[in-house]
């Protein structure tokens, strides 16, 4: 069967967050549910920021991604941030993450977007191996973070 790809409404937000509880365990990442939905809540009413899909089989939600919107002189303007891509458990493996980085990519290059970028784990070989095949590539530099508020 093949995944067909929904944007996210209000509607979807439990989903969403079960979704997201799902990939945050699977990464080792912190997960609070109340900033989770305030983020959420925040992307889902500007669509300026990016906008969030719901990846589904037969109607039954299988996984989820985010993309968000950034400006930058190096990338030549309008540039993009594939920030979370989650295939649920049983449904790894059969080219449903393929199809939603192509999506992704059409949808971004539709709206302007110069360069698509995406953060992977260390330790997650299949993401690696997946954005490596879809042409992504490894940037020279670190990618460092500093928070400025103390929601985390």
């Amino acid at each position: 069967k093949e995944p067909t790809f929904r944007r996210v409404s209000a509607d979807d937000t439990e989903t969403l967050l079960s979704l997201m509880r799902e990939y945050y365990a699977y990464d080792h990442l912190k997960f609070d549910s109340r900033v989770a939905y305030k983020s959420l809540k925040q992307l889902l009413g500007n669509e300026s920021l990016g906008c969030v899909w719901l990846i589904e089989e037969a109607d039954y939600p299988v996984g989820y991604f985010v993309v968000t919107f950034w400006f930058s002189l190096e990338f030549h303007g309008k540039a993009a941030f594939l920030d979370e891509l989650h295939i649920g458990a049983g449904y790894r493996g059969r080219g449903i993450g393929k199809r939603a980085l192509a999506f992704a990519q059409e949808y971004c290059a539709s709206q302007g977007v110069r360069a698509l970028r995406v953060e992977v784990e260390h330790a997650n070989i299949q993401a690696l191996n997946l954005y490596n095949k879809s042409g992504f590539r490894e940037h020279p530099r670190h990618l460092m973070t500093k928070w400025l508020d103390d929601s985390r």
